[in-house]
């Protein structure tokens, strides 16, 4: 069995990017692995300030960067959910995996954009970052326009998505 945690890439209030991601949760109910959400706000991280680059780092010196570090070490694979702003990913996911390294070499991982057109730059952006630390790329779903089809319960009306939650989830099988 593994852990997987799907990470809410953006720490602005009111985003549809933690609806998006409590809604994945919601349909990894019945997996066998285990899914977890991680939200970025539950974390004070700010530019990386550690002492030493995090290629070279064995301790961290910072408690955030300690409580960052064991958080991602726990799991196998990651869901990044992120929302595009400019055509990038937000500055606080940057930061979240700049402050590691060691901890996200060799995983696997996915990408859930949101925005007009699904986020599909940002996500680009993102892979090819996550791509250094060998990581392995499992697929990309985009929400087009979430503020249109995200109802009052949360739930995505997933006929307007680029590819399918459904599918993505079945990857870390």
């Amino acid at each position: 069995m593994k852990k997987i945690a799907i990470i809410s890439g953006t720490i602005r209030p009111n985003s549809n990017t933690l609806k998006v991601s409590k809604y994945i949760l919601r349909k990894t109910i019945n997996e066998e692995n285990i899914f977890e959400l991680i939200d970025l706000n539950d974390f004070k991280l700010s530019h990386y300030n550690e002492p030493v680059s995090p290629s070279n780092a064995t301790e961290y010196k910072h408690s955030e960067t300690k409580k960052w570090s064991q958080t991602i070490k726990q799991y196998d694979e990651f869901i990044f959910v992120i929302p595009e702003y400019n055509g990038f990913f937000p500055g606080i996911v940057k930061d979240a995996v700049d402050f590691l390294y060691h901890e996200w070499e060799n995983k696997s991982f996915a990408i859930v954009g949101i925005g007009g057109r699904g986020g599909k730059w940002a996500c680009d952006h993102l892979r090819t970052l996550l791509e250094r630390f060998d990581m392995e790329f499992k697929g990309f779903v985009g929400v087009v326009q979430p503020w249109q089809i995200i109802d009052e319960n949360g739930n995505i009306d997933e006929s307007t998505t680029i590819n399918s939650i459904d599918e993505l989830i079945k990857t870390f099988k």
